[in-house]
């Protein structure tokens, strides 16, 4: 195969029918040849063999279900561009549920924040570059994980502090204002979990024992340790969970327990004040 334009290419891999979208293959085209949307439309790219096999092998793998955000490296969450592998789960925008209540609840005034099992460190990082002033700590039991994050900090030049281990024992502060959590909360059993991208995605950070169950209730256990009086949480967490996560908060004493709706109108997020 010789060197030729990237529209009579498309043109040619469109007749071997994969399943994959316009939009998808617009972002393989940005990723392959480095160049922007602008630049597809109003140049005449060409793309070479090697590209070409590249692109084809990326298509290949998108058909079969592997997240484009693994492909192409990237996943836009809040305002950032994160880096993305395979190592980490793939930010959703229903996280961003957390990011928009904690910006409209707490003002710029210095804060204190834990984030916990942080994977790519969208959360901490999001929250980071809107609130300059906050103290910001996350960690993550994956040693990739974590570089993944640090990878992050450094691609979107914000200062968070980074550190490996489980939950709460990766970092001894008892003084946090805000402590936040997207922990694994999936069924082991649950069906989902065979579902388009999610079967390529990290079981460990996905899967929780006891119905989903088990970490939320770790988490919300060593909170009350590590929150400051009048500090607050927010976990997310399946819909079907929040009544069970609901009766922990309570059973420890926290108060003003709030259910928040996602961008789907489902309760995905729970906060509370200690």
């Amino acid at each position: 195969m010789n060197d030729q334009s990237l529209n009579d290419f498309l043109g040619d891999l469109k007749e071997e029918n994969f399943s994959i979208n316009r939009q998808e293959i617009r972002e393989i085209s940005e990723f392959i040849l480095g160049i922007s949307y602008v630049d597809l439309l109003i140049g005449s790219p060409k793309i070479s063999t090697k590209e070409k096999e590249l692109f084809i092998n990326l298509v290949k793998r998108r058909s079969k279900g592997e997240p484009l955000a693994y492909l192409i490296e990237k996943k836009g969450f809040w305002n950032l561009d994160l880096f993305v592998n395979s190592s980490v789960l793939v930010p959703r925008p229903e996280t961003e549920t957390i990011i928009e209540d904690v910006l409209d609840s707490f003002g710029h005034g210095h804060q204190r924040v834990l984030d916990l099992g942080t994977g790519t460190g969208a959360i901490a990082l999001s929250l980071k570059s809107e609130r300059s002033k906050w103290e910001i700590f996350a960690s993550d039991i994956s040693k990739k994980a974590i570089e993944v994050a640090i990878k992050n900090t450094k691609l979107n030049k914000l200062d968070v502090k980074f550190f490996q281990g489980n939950w709460l024992n990766a970092i001894n502060y008892e003084t946090i204002d805000l402590l936040i959590s997207n922990p694994p909360y999936i069924q082991e059993a649950d069906p989902c979990l065979q579902a388009d991208g999610i079967l390529f995605e990290p079981k460990s950070a996905l899967v929780s024992k006891n119905k989903g169950l088990h970490d939320l209730f770790m988490i919300i256990d060593a909170a009350l340790f590590n929150l400051k009086e009048g500090g607050s949480i927010y976990l997310e967490h399946s819909p079907s969970q929040y009544n069970e996560v609901k009766k922990r908060l309570e059973k420890n004493h926290f108060r003003k327990i709030k259910s928040l709706r996602d961008l789907n109108g489902d309760r995905r997020i729970t906060k509370a004040v200690k």
